[in-house]
């Protein structure tokens, strides 16, 4: 409890004692003066209902704002939801394009093989060609009878339309 010495007066301590002492007896008379009053009953009476006001006021702002924040909770999860659709739509395009570019590689290497086959296959025909039928140079053709003149015509006819041959394979791999 609280205790107070009062022993002597040059006591510096006694001075801020004595006040406080001072007060709490005044307060003590003011509320024995007080308490028989019917608006300070009223009062005492009233002032509680003043704090659950207070805390009914708090409570409702608790409530809006906790109102506010489902409803922004479920705007973000509804977006959260839209944007892992497209991501996953997204994925699945990817794949798409991947396995696509997959078979265009392969599509791709087996046609640069038919080209080479039908390059080998191009050269081996001229080699045959120049081995088996062999063309005089125009400077070596001294005379020339109708019927062989007609021959060499008749074999460039065909040496021309299997270069065309082998050009239209080699523009239509597939």
């Amino acid at each position: 409890m609280f205790s107070c010495q009062f022993h002597s007066l040059s006591n510096p301590n006694v001075h801020p004692c004595r006040t406080a002492l001072d007060r709490i007896q005044k307060n003590v008379r003011a509320w024995l003066a007080l308490r028989n009053w019917a608006w300070w009953r009223m009062y005492t009476r009233v002032k509680p209902l003043l704090s659950i006001a207070r805390q009914e006021d708090e409570m409702r702002q608790a409530a809006e704002e906790l109102k506010k924040t489902k409803e922004e909770m479920e705007k973000l999860l509804e977006l959260k939801k839209q944007l892992e659709e497209r991501n996953n739509m997204m994925e699945r395009e990817l794949s798409d394009l991947k396995s696509n570019a997959g078979a265009t590689e392969d599509s791709l290497a087996e046609a640069e093989e038919r080209i080479e086959d039908l390059m080998k296959a191009k050269f081996d025909y001229e080699e045959r060609l120049k081995v088996s039928h062999p063309f005089p140079h125009k400077s070596q053709v001294v005379a020339c009878s109708p019927k062989s003149v007609a021959r060499v015509s008749v074999l460039d006819k065909l040496h021309m339309q299997r270069q065309g041959d082998i050009a239209n394979k080699l523009q239509d791999p597939v």
